[in-house]
């Protein structure tokens, strides 16, 4: 038997109606997504229909929008069929469909979907939302949710989603109104960790230490406000499809991790002038075993050249003993992130598109300032999970260290 759901006190106001459209820009742990998730699933018990769960890349949503909505069924006792390939839910004979918008004919298929929550919507085109938006066309009661986290404000300009809904300032309070050149009505909401009953303690301590050690993300993921990042390190990088022929084979970078920090995997191509990025595991809880698996379905061979964190000698000792022949540790000393971002600044950055995870560490990572707000030649902590993966390869390729191997 289902178990009765728990709601954050701020979303049951906010989805207690029928607005076309629900939008909600929140900080980190604002159960932001998964509160959309709930809403959806008891609809569909309760009225029936359809739903599309979607990203702006098919690739991110296994381990997200998919993990999300069967943690949340498992937790409630709701009894579920599932398939990964295609990714599929089904709940009391209703349907959940999983797409991506990397593929404008993945936009097709939306004409029996009653509901759609778009996450990260930051990552979706104006253009995107029209198409989806008048491709609903499910029976009765239909609604576009939509959730991001606050992006770094681009001076001078507007973001789409910025135009298109009004939010009140003050985080936890919903506007509901009817917007004329939508045709609809609209719910709103601004949110922070502090509207979600269920976030634990050590995330809050991280969130709130953020005022002091790294003002532009306290804003951004502590408080859910746009902000300008002040001191980015990276400028010299941009965001591309492909990548180029004639380019030696690939290396790739490692960085551990388990329960809150995630274990990330890079994929990287270099030549005298110019770096490529791609993002390839992103995930948290994974043991060594399942790490390794996931990265050989990457693609990555046993003899390819791995460079990883060296603090983990035990994990880099278990990749190898699966197979991972040519894997090292990254030769560490002091200053050896600063010296590498200064080498990488050299370069023209390219991040292969369809992880965001690797955009958004690419658009928030900064230089730490003292407590009189000026920069000082230190790295902030926190927001680099893809980037320590990058350096600790870069770190041993580009000249400035040499690798312990295993």
């Amino acid at each position: 038997m289902a178990k009765q759901r728990i709601r954050n006190d701020v979303y049951e106001e906010y989805y207690n109606d029928e607005s076309r459209y629900y939008y909600c820009i929140g900080g980190r742990w604002s159960a932001k997504t998964y509160e959309a998730i709930q809403d959806i699933v008891d609809r569909l018990l309760v009225f029936g229909g359809k739903a599309a769960m979607m990203r702006k890349v098919y690739g991110s949503i296994k381990d997200t929008l998919y993990a999300d909505t069967i943690k949340y069924l498992k937790e409630h006792g709701i009894e579920y069929t599932k398939t990964v390939s295609p990714l599929h839910i089904t709940v009391d004979g209703k349907d959940i469909i999983f797409k991506g918008a990397d593929d404008p004919e993945k936009l097709k298929g939306l004409s029996d979907v009653s509901y759609v929550l778009l996450d990260e919507v930051n990552e979706f085109s104006e253009m995107d939302i029209e198409t989806i938006d008048q491709s609903i066309r499910g029976p009765g009661y239909q609604a576009l949710y939509m959730c991001h986290n606050p992006v770094p404000k681009v001076p001078g300009s507007q973001y789409w989603f910025e135009r298109w809904f009004k939010v009140n300032k003050t985080a936890g309070s919903v506007k509901r109104y009817y917007d004329n050149s939508l045709g609809a009505y609209v719910s709103t909401l601004k949110t922070t960790y502090k509207d979600n009953a269920f976030c634990p303690d050590h995330v809050e301590r991280r969130l709130e230490g953020y005022k002091e050690t790294n003002p532009s993300l306290y804003l951004l993921w502590t408080l859910g406000e746009y902000a300008e990042i002040q001191g980015a390190v990276f400028k010299n990088y941009d965001v591309i499809d492909h990548v180029p022929e004639g380019l030696d084979p690939p290396g790739y970078g490692i960085d551990f991790g388990f329960s809150n920090d995630p274990a990330t995997l890079v994929r990287i191509w270099h030549n005298s002038t110019d770096i490529y990025i791609q993002g390839l595991i992103y995930s948290t809880s994974l043991t060594n075993k399942e790490f390794y698996d996931i990265i050989v379905s990457k693609g990555v061979s046993n003899y390819d050249e791995i460079i990883a964190d060296s603090a983990e000698p035990k994990s880099i000792k278990d990749l190898y003993n699966y197979g991972l022949l040519n894997i090292a540790g990254a030769k560490k000393r002091g200053y050896y992130k600063e010296e590498t971002v200064q080498i990488l600044q050299a370069y023209k950055i390219h991040l292969l598109d369809g992880d965001t995870d690797l955009q958004r560490e690419f658009s928030t990572y900064s230089w730490k300032r003292d407590k009189t707000g000026r920069q000082i030649p230190k790295l902030q902590d926190g927001n680099d999970h893809y980037i320590d993966a990058a350096i600790m390869y870069c770190h041993e390729k580009l000249g400035v260290g040499s690798s312990v191997v295993y």
